[in-house]
């Protein structure tokens, strides 16, 4: 495929069926079929004609629907009713973050974002974002710095890979956030 040669894949993620696989690319989202080794462009658009560009980070959640983290924000493709639905992560000064660089989901079914305004928490009763974490220049090392990985520890704690090479150890309980750019040089922050 032309799209291809030009898009560079930045997620993989293999479809609930088991077969298909979901390729998060550049300049678009990508549905392979490995049975028929055909590669088709997702062109499916929310209420207000947003497409999915830019595709960085993938996750299906339990319920089946399909998240997709893009540099023009966050959407969710809901497959049972073939609708694409976007969603606005608020900043703290009433922006809007739009940069998702990683989703996740822990042990206990909640999805998490990182995004390149700080570390969000999906609430499905209201079906809307609230922003648990951001790294503030007054009380830590890590400036205005954007999450790019969450992986959960055994404990629980979320722990947090940031651009400029810090860790962060995020507790979901106290919402208090360990940041160290090692393992023995921890600061906490209250979230």
């Amino acid at each position: 495929s032309t799209l291809m040669r030009s898009s560079a894949a930045s997620d993989v993620y293999k479809r609930q069926d088991g077969i298909r696989i979901w390729l998060g690319c550049t300049e678009a989202l990508m549905l392979f079929d490995p049975r028929d080794e055909r590669l088709t462009r997702f062109d499916a658009r929310n209420s207000e004609g947003k497409g999915i560009r830019n595709c960085i980070s993938l996750l299906y959640d339990p319920l089946g629907d399909l998240w997709i983290g893009t540099d023009d924000g966050l959407f969710r493709w809901d497959e049972r009713i073939g609708r694409l639905f976007r969603y606005e992560l608020e900043e703290s000064d009433g922006g809007t973050c739009r940069g998702i660089r990683t989703i996740f989901e822990d042990n206990g079914g909640e999805i998490w974002v990182g995004t390149t305004a700080g570390l969000y928490r999906y609430h499905r009763k209201t079906d809307r974002f609230g922003r648990n974490a951001k790294p503030k220049p007054e009380s830590s090392l890590l400036g205005d710095n954007e999450i790019t990985a969450i992986v959960e520890a055994e404990d629980g704690k979320l722990l947090i890979g940031m651009q400029n090479g810090y860790l962060g150890e995020f507790d979901i309980y106290t919402c208090l956030l360990y940041t160290s750019p090692s393992p023995r040089d921890k600061r906490q922050t209250r979230m």
